[in-house]
Protein backbone atom coordinates (compact mmCIF):
# COMPACT_ATOMS: atom_id res chain seq x y z
CA UNK A 1 0.00 0.00 0.00
CA UNK A 2 1.56 3.30 -0.74
CA UNK A 3 1.79 6.17 1.47
CA UNK A 4 -0.26 9.55 1.77
CA UNK A 5 3.21 11.27 -0.36
CA UNK A 6 2.32 7.73 -2.86
CA UNK A 7 5.99 6.02 -1.85
CA UNK A 8 5.87 2.80 0.29
CA UNK A 9 8.35 2.04 2.90
CA UNK A 10 9.86 -0.33 0.94
CA UNK A 11 11.09 2.15 -1.79
CA UNK A 12 12.41 4.47 0.95
CA UNK A 13 15.05 2.38 1.96
CA UNK A 14 16.17 1.79 -1.72
CA UNK A 15 16.61 5.23 -1.94
CA UNK A 16 18.57 5.45 0.94
CA UNK A 17 20.73 2.70 -0.10
CA UNK A 18 21.38 4.47 -3.09
CA UNK A 19 22.13 8.17 -1.32
CA UNK A 20 24.48 5.75 0.88
CA UNK A 21 26.39 4.74 -2.31
CA UNK A 22 26.50 7.61 -3.91
CA UNK A 23 28.07 8.93 -0.92
CA UNK A 24 30.83 6.62 -0.38
CA UNK A 25 31.38 7.04 -4.68
CA UNK A 26 32.43 10.54 -3.86
CA UNK A 27 34.28 10.03 -0.76
CA UNK A 28 36.51 7.95 -2.77
CA UNK A 29 36.59 10.45 -5.46
CA UNK A 30 37.44 13.42 -2.91
CA UNK A 31 40.09 11.04 -1.70
CA UNK A 32 41.61 10.59 -4.81
CA UNK A 33 41.51 14.26 -5.80
CA UNK A 34 43.03 15.13 -2.69
CA UNK A 35 46.09 12.75 -3.39
CA UNK A 36 46.33 13.75 -7.24
CA UNK A 37 46.53 17.72 -5.60
CA UNK A 38 49.32 16.92 -2.73
CA UNK A 39 51.41 14.83 -6.03
CA UNK A 40 51.44 17.84 -8.29
CA UNK A 41 51.68 20.65 -5.60
CA UNK A 42 55.02 18.34 -4.64
CA UNK A 43 55.94 18.03 -8.28
CA UNK A 44 55.52 22.02 -8.50
CA UNK A 45 57.77 22.57 -5.47
CA UNK A 46 60.68 19.98 -6.30
CA UNK A 47 61.01 21.34 -10.08
CA UNK A 48 60.48 25.08 -9.15
CA UNK A 49 62.35 25.56 -5.64
CA UNK A 50 64.43 22.06 -4.90
CA UNK A 51 66.19 21.58 -7.54
CA UNK A 52 67.59 24.97 -8.65
CA UNK A 53 68.26 25.57 -5.06
CA UNK A 54 69.80 22.66 -3.62
CA UNK A 55 73.26 23.27 -6.33
CA UNK A 56 73.38 26.99 -5.00
CA UNK A 57 76.78 27.43 -3.50
CA UNK A 58 78.21 24.78 -5.86
CA UNK A 59 80.85 25.87 -8.74
CA UNK A 60 78.91 26.81 -11.85
CA UNK A 61 80.91 24.20 -13.64
CA UNK A 62 79.17 21.61 -11.38
CA UNK A 63 81.44 18.56 -11.55
CA UNK A 64 83.45 18.93 -14.17
CA UNK A 65 86.51 19.26 -11.69
CA UNK A 66 85.72 16.57 -9.50
CA UNK A 67 88.91 14.57 -9.68
CA UNK A 68 91.34 17.11 -11.22
CA UNK A 69 94.51 18.72 -8.82
CA UNK A 70 93.44 22.35 -8.37
CA UNK A 71 96.26 24.92 -10.06
CA UNK A 72 98.11 26.55 -7.40
CA UNK A 73 98.59 30.53 -7.45
CA UNK A 74 102.10 29.63 -7.01
CA UNK A 75 103.38 27.79 -9.92
CA UNK A 76 101.01 30.81 -11.74
CA UNK A 77 103.68 33.05 -10.30
CA UNK A 78 106.60 31.46 -11.22
CA UNK A 79 105.10 30.69 -15.38
CA UNK A 80 104.97 34.65 -15.21
CA UNK A 81 108.39 35.59 -13.78
CA UNK A 82 110.17 32.72 -16.38
CA UNK A 83 107.76 34.36 -19.70
CA UNK A 84 108.79 37.66 -18.17
CA UNK A 85 112.05 36.28 -18.89
CA UNK A 86 111.73 35.09 -22.51
CA UNK A 87 113.43 36.68 -25.32
CA UNK A 88 110.88 39.30 -27.34
CA UNK A 89 108.62 39.13 -24.12
CA UNK A 90 107.03 42.45 -22.89
CA UNK A 91 104.66 41.06 -19.92
CA UNK A 92 103.14 37.50 -19.33
CA UNK A 93 99.63 37.50 -17.44
CA UNK A 94 98.01 34.32 -16.50
CA UNK A 95 94.60 33.48 -14.81
CA UNK A 96 92.34 30.35 -15.24
CA UNK A 97 88.71 29.57 -14.94
CA UNK A 98 87.21 26.35 -14.42
CA UNK A 99 88.89 23.95 -16.92
CA UNK A 100 90.65 26.47 -18.86
CA UNK A 101 94.06 28.37 -18.19
CA UNK A 102 94.69 31.96 -19.83
CA UNK A 103 97.87 33.07 -21.00
CA UNK A 104 98.16 36.67 -22.12
CA UNK A 105 101.32 37.21 -24.03
CA UNK A 106 102.70 40.65 -24.53
CA UNK A 107 105.91 40.39 -27.09
CA UNK A 108 107.96 43.66 -28.06
CA UNK A 109 106.69 45.42 -31.20
CA UNK A 110 107.93 43.88 -34.49
CA UNK A 111 108.50 40.33 -33.35
CA UNK A 112 107.61 37.86 -35.75
CA UNK A 113 105.08 35.42 -35.24
CA UNK A 114 107.55 32.37 -35.54
CA UNK A 115 109.34 34.14 -32.47
CA UNK A 116 106.14 34.80 -30.50
CA UNK A 117 104.91 31.52 -30.87
CA UNK A 118 108.54 30.01 -29.89
CA UNK A 119 108.11 32.19 -26.70
CA UNK A 120 104.53 30.83 -26.05
CA UNK A 121 105.54 27.52 -26.33
CA UNK A 122 108.23 27.98 -23.75
CA UNK A 123 105.80 29.33 -21.41
CA UNK A 124 103.57 26.52 -21.58
CA UNK A 125 105.73 23.72 -21.34
CA UNK A 126 106.88 25.64 -18.40
CA UNK A 127 103.95 25.65 -16.79
CA UNK A 128 103.27 22.45 -17.15
CA UNK A 129 106.46 21.44 -15.68
CA UNK A 130 106.20 23.14 -12.57
CA UNK A 131 102.90 21.91 -12.08
CA UNK A 132 104.34 18.04 -12.87
CA UNK A 133 101.89 17.83 -15.38
CA UNK A 134 98.59 18.81 -13.35
CA UNK A 135 98.28 21.23 -15.99
CA UNK A 136 97.77 18.62 -18.96
CA UNK A 137 94.58 18.04 -17.63
CA UNK A 138 92.96 21.41 -18.40
CA UNK A 139 92.94 23.45 -21.34
CA UNK A 140 95.66 26.37 -22.09
CA UNK A 141 94.68 29.07 -24.29
CA UNK A 142 96.88 31.39 -25.34
CA UNK A 143 96.55 34.93 -26.46
CA UNK A 144 99.86 36.70 -28.26
CA UNK A 145 99.53 41.01 -29.00
CA UNK A 146 101.69 43.32 -29.35
CA UNK A 147 101.36 47.39 -29.52
CA UNK A 148 98.26 49.60 -28.76
CA UNK A 149 95.41 47.08 -28.70
CA UNK A 150 92.54 49.48 -28.94
CA UNK A 151 94.10 50.68 -32.23
CA UNK A 152 94.69 47.09 -33.40
CA UNK A 153 91.15 45.95 -32.70
CA UNK A 154 89.97 49.09 -35.04
CA UNK A 155 92.63 48.37 -38.18
CA UNK A 156 91.63 44.82 -37.72
CA UNK A 157 87.80 45.90 -37.58
CA UNK A 158 88.59 48.30 -40.78
CA UNK A 159 90.37 45.66 -42.66
CA UNK A 160 87.78 43.06 -41.87
CA UNK A 161 85.14 45.18 -43.13
CA UNK A 162 86.73 46.11 -46.24
CA UNK A 163 87.67 42.21 -46.45
CA UNK A 164 84.49 41.29 -46.48
CA UNK A 165 83.17 44.08 -49.07
CA UNK A 166 85.51 42.74 -51.21
CA UNK A 167 84.76 38.96 -50.94
CA UNK A 168 80.66 40.16 -51.57
CA UNK A 169 81.34 42.36 -54.29
CA UNK A 170 83.75 39.51 -56.17
CA UNK A 171 80.47 37.15 -55.91
CA UNK A 172 78.08 39.63 -57.15
CA UNK A 173 80.44 39.76 -59.96
CA UNK A 174 80.87 36.28 -60.29
CA UNK A 175 76.83 35.93 -60.36
CA UNK A 176 75.96 39.17 -62.88
CA UNK A 177 78.57 37.60 -65.40
CA UNK A 178 76.93 34.03 -65.28
CA UNK A 179 73.90 36.41 -65.63
CA UNK A 180 75.42 38.32 -68.91
CA UNK A 181 76.57 34.80 -70.25
CA UNK A 182 73.16 33.00 -69.67
CA UNK A 183 70.32 35.38 -69.51
CA UNK A 184 67.77 33.35 -68.54
CA UNK A 185 65.24 34.90 -65.95
CA UNK A 186 66.43 32.99 -63.07
CA UNK A 187 69.87 34.33 -63.39
CA UNK A 188 68.72 37.69 -63.54
CA UNK A 189 66.66 37.70 -60.99
CA UNK A 190 69.44 36.93 -58.83
CA UNK A 191 71.83 39.66 -60.22
CA UNK A 192 69.56 41.90 -59.39
CA UNK A 193 68.81 40.53 -56.08
CA UNK A 194 72.64 40.65 -55.04
CA UNK A 195 72.85 44.09 -55.78
CA UNK A 196 69.44 44.81 -53.86
CA UNK A 197 71.26 43.01 -50.67
CA UNK A 198 74.96 44.19 -51.04
CA UNK A 199 75.15 46.99 -53.67
CA UNK A 200 75.33 49.72 -50.72
CA UNK A 201 78.83 47.95 -49.50
CA UNK A 202 80.87 48.78 -52.89
CA UNK A 203 82.50 51.96 -54.08
CA UNK A 204 79.70 54.40 -56.15
CA UNK A 205 82.19 53.48 -59.31
CA UNK A 206 81.78 50.03 -58.80
CA UNK A 207 78.01 50.23 -57.91
CA UNK A 208 77.31 52.22 -61.16
CA UNK A 209 79.09 49.72 -63.60
CA UNK A 210 77.13 46.74 -62.06
CA UNK A 211 74.15 48.44 -62.62
CA UNK A 212 74.80 49.55 -65.81
CA UNK A 213 75.47 46.18 -66.91
CA UNK A 214 72.64 44.83 -65.33
CA UNK A 215 70.43 47.08 -67.52
CA UNK A 216 71.59 45.64 -70.45
CA UNK A 217 70.27 42.24 -69.49
CA UNK A 218 67.42 41.06 -71.56
CA UNK A 219 65.56 37.92 -70.39
CA UNK A 220 65.46 34.72 -73.06
CA UNK A 221 62.67 34.42 -75.05
CA UNK A 222 60.86 30.82 -73.75
CA UNK A 223 62.18 29.16 -77.09
CA UNK A 224 65.85 30.43 -76.42
CA UNK A 225 65.74 28.96 -72.72
CA UNK A 226 64.44 25.34 -74.40
CA UNK A 227 67.22 25.54 -76.63
CA UNK A 228 69.66 26.45 -73.58
CA UNK A 229 67.99 23.50 -71.42
CA UNK A 230 68.99 20.86 -74.22
CA UNK A 231 71.82 22.06 -74.91
CA UNK A 232 72.46 21.52 -71.02
CA UNK A 233 71.52 18.14 -70.16
CA UNK A 234 67.62 19.47 -69.49
CA UNK A 235 68.69 21.84 -66.85
CA UNK A 236 69.25 25.57 -67.09
CA UNK A 237 72.42 26.73 -66.06
CA UNK A 238 72.93 28.14 -62.43
CA UNK A 239 75.76 30.07 -61.16
CA UNK A 240 77.56 27.77 -58.40
CA UNK A 241 79.45 30.67 -56.21
CA UNK A 242 81.00 30.19 -53.09
CA UNK A 243 79.52 32.23 -50.47
CA UNK A 244 81.41 31.79 -47.10
CA UNK A 245 84.05 34.43 -46.44
CA UNK A 246 87.72 32.79 -46.48
CA UNK A 247 89.44 33.42 -43.97
CA UNK A 248 91.73 36.15 -44.11
CA UNK A 249 95.33 36.84 -43.37
CA UNK A 250 94.38 40.83 -42.02
CA UNK A 251 97.09 40.33 -39.06
CA UNK A 252 99.38 38.63 -37.50
CA UNK A 253 98.33 39.67 -33.88
CA UNK A 254 96.30 38.85 -31.87
CA UNK A 255 96.47 35.23 -32.27
CA UNK A 256 94.52 33.10 -30.48
CA UNK A 257 95.49 29.34 -29.88
CA UNK A 258 94.75 26.22 -28.26
CA UNK A 259 98.11 24.21 -26.72
CA UNK A 260 98.65 20.95 -26.90
CA UNK A 261 101.35 19.00 -26.16
CA UNK A 262 103.45 18.77 -29.20
CA UNK A 263 103.16 22.83 -29.63
CA UNK A 264 100.61 25.50 -30.21
CA UNK A 265 97.91 24.86 -32.61
CA UNK A 266 96.80 29.02 -34.16
CA UNK A 267 93.77 29.24 -35.14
Amino acid sequence: MQSAFGVNGCEIEMAKEKLKKKSGFLRIYAWILAFVSVVVLAYVFVMLYFIPTRGAGEPILGYRLEGLEEIEQSWITETEAFGNGQAHVDEVDIFHTGLVVYFNVRVENGTTLSQARSAAEAIGEFFIDVSDGVAEDYDLQFVVSYGDLTELREDNQEAMLEHVARHRMNMVEEILVFAEQYQTEENIIRARGNLDVFGSEFPEDVRADFESRYENLSPMTEEQEEALRERSDGNLPVANVEQNIPQSAIADFPNWGTWVRNGVIWN
